[in-house]
């Protein structure tokens, strides 16, 4: 279903719309859709994500800290972390916990980090209408550690709504993730 848009004027500063233009160039789109772009991401991450408890740090040094990290301090952390989503689920995207926040505040997180990812959804190959598949492939260039902890995380978040354990492959840079979750 295609949105209902509206029009609007805005004025920049000159330096701000050179800026716009250069970046909808280097990107290969119309100046329009990279204003739509950044005002949905400001709406959808930005506005709440502080709130939330999110900050923004830089990718060497959480990459340092989560390469620190022993495979059990990692199962504990993603464990801790999972069950602390709620209240970020609930203040981001507007909605109570369930599969579909979760998958929609992993979408906003990652699209706000910068990380190139493929997401899938539709039905499970049982044929359970209740239940629906959900495959993430995250490009995150941040080390295998980090792999396996957005894998027990994302995992241990998701568990009361799976129908079955996600299939998990966590290698140095990417993380294949494949949920079957009862909606």
């Amino acid at each position: 279903m295609t949105p209902i848009t509206e029009s609007a004027t805005f004025r920049f500063d000159k330096v701000v719309l050179e800026q716009l233009r250069r970046e909808a160039e280097h990107k290969q789109v119309h100046l329009n859709t990279l204003v739509n772009q950044i005002v949905k991401s400001h709406i959808e991450w930005h506005t709440y994500a502080p709130q939330a408890g999110y900050i923004p740090v830089g990718k060497p040094l959480i990459r340092a800290l989560v390469d620190s990290l022993t495979g059990e301090q990692i199962e504990e952390i993603g464990d801790r972390y999972a069950q602390t989503l709620s209240g970020p689920t609930l203040m981001i995207t507007g909605k109570k916990l369930s599969a579909e926040s979760i998958l929609e505040l992993v979408d906003r997180w990652v699209r706000a980090s910068g990380f190139e990812y493929q997401h899938e959804e539709g039905k499970n190959n049982n044929n359970n209408h209740n239940h629906f598949r959900s495959v993430y492939v995250i490009q995150h260039n941040m080390g295998k550690n980090w792999s396996c902890l957005m894998a027990r995380t994302l995992g241990q978040a998701t568990s009361k709504f799976a129908a079955k354990a996600p299939n998990l492959q966590a290698t140095e840079n990417t993380l294949y993730i494949e949920f079957d979750l009862i909606k």
